[in-house]
């Protein structure tokens, strides 16, 4: 699968953004292409 991704989007569910709420962060892993974890991330 093939997908272009905003980078906004991996900033935020690597938990890199500043300033967005834990609801952001679960919205965001949940729309990656195969809803892949994070490194860190639990």
């Amino acid at each position: 699968m093939k997908a272009v991704i905003d980078t906004n989007v991996l900033l935020v569910a690597n938990g890199q953004h500043a300033d967005v709420s834990a609801d952001c962060v679960i919205e965001c892993k949940r729309h990656l292409p195969g809803r892949a974890t994070m490194p860190g991330s639990s």
